[in-house]
């Protein structure tokens, strides 16, 4: 929310005087005009106030890339520029705010004005500082990372290396690389954070990893390698018909045993095919992170064959749970593949 002020405001001389506001921001490296609106003066304090948040979210959408890497969950150099128009004129730029970058974050109840400040250098997730990797399904395994230029990961080998980002940008980093076995250090250093490493086995389940974006913009990764379920929605369309047929000579036939003289008739049936995936026994706190994976409006599926298949989470209620009470407990979601599919039209 931005709020401006000009004497000529109250200048009764400056006929239907409004205030012109332009949002200005990058599109790729080039400062860009994207939006104009005009405010008439508050009566009660002359002000013009202008809420350029659901602009400025326009372009911090993510979009689906074979490799996450750096996140377009941000937008850089957003400036408004304040012209007045009065007398059927709009004027020269008058006021230029200072240029911000803005992140795509939500905060919650507990929200506060800079939120996402005290994760600048260091891993940008709420996430409890364990990762479970099955080690022969680990690519890639996300934990991003709001870097000011760069930052140092030091791997299961204890060898340290710099990633250089982007002064400000969210760096998704895919860590599976940084794994380097099994028997090393059970650990691994991510801008000064230790994230342990609990190495899981196959087992009997097929593994998947769930991709998602956090709350404040990042993609993060979960192992769902418990008990999965396939099932299909249908989706039948079905038409009346006459119980007989008229051959090209006039014969009338009622044979109702063929399925060309049914009455009730599909000629329309598509489907949608959706999964139940289960994770590990969870702590509180994990348990309490992955509210943000139920909420996420981005989550990507990947299986064994390695693609990242765009997917909804279904659940409409998360019931936070506590060991005290519940007792163990894992995560189960149900998700829903975005593609209908057709089967044979009649």
């Amino acid at each position: 929310m931005y709020v401006v002020y000009d004497a000529n405001a109250i200048d009764v001389t400056k006929l239907n005087y409004k205030y012109v506001c332009e949002v200005w921001l990058n599109i790729g490296a080039t400062q860009t005009k994207v939006f104009q609106s005009k405010v008439f003066p508050r009566p009660d304090n002359n002000r013009g106030e202008f809420d350029i948040s659901a602009i400025v979210r326009e372009y911090c959408v993510l979009f689906y890339k074979t490799n996450f890497g750096n996140n377009e969950a941000y937008v850089t150099n957003v400036q408004l520029k304040i012209r007045e128009e009065y007398n059927g004129t709009v004027g020269a730029v008058v006021a230029t705010s200072t240029a911000r970058t803005f992140y795509n974050y939500y905060a919650g109840r507990s929200s506060v004005r800079n939120a996402i400040l005290p994760y600048f250098d260091l891993p940008c997730t709420n996430r409890p500082r364990k990762l479970y990797i099955n080690n022969s399904f680990k690519t890639p395994y996300y934990v991003p990372v709001l870097s000011t230029g760069f930052f140092a990961v030091i791997d299961t080998a204890g060898t340290s290396t710099n990633v250089t980002a982007a002064n400000g940008s969210i760096e998704n980093l895919d860590i599976s690389s940084y794994i380097i076995n099994t028997t090393g250090n059970q650990y691994i250093t991510i801008a000064g954070q230790r994230f342990d490493i609990e190495f899981v086995c196959g087992g009997l389940y097929n593994n998947y990893l769930v991709h998602f974006i956090n709350k404040w913009g990042g993609i993060e990764t979960m192992l769902f390698n418990k008990v999965s379920k396939t099932s299909i929605e249908v989706e039948r369309k079905t038409f009346q018909q006459l119980p007989y047929r008229v051959d090209g000579s006039g014969v009338v036939s009622y044979d109702t045993s063929s399925t060309m003289h049914t009455q009730k008739q599909a000629y329309g049936v598509g489907f949608t095919e959706k999964l139940k995936l289960s994770t590990d026994l969870l702590t509180d706190a994990e348990y309490q992170w992955l509210s943000q994976l139920v909420l996420s409006p981005y989550v990507w599926l990947q299986g064994s064959d390695n693609v990242r298949y765009p997917v909804t989470i279904t659940q409409s209620n998360y019931e936070f749970k506590q060991h005290i009470v519940d007792g163990l407990f894992n995560l189960v979601i149900d998700v829903e593949f975005g593609e209908q599919f057709k089967t044979q039209f009649s």
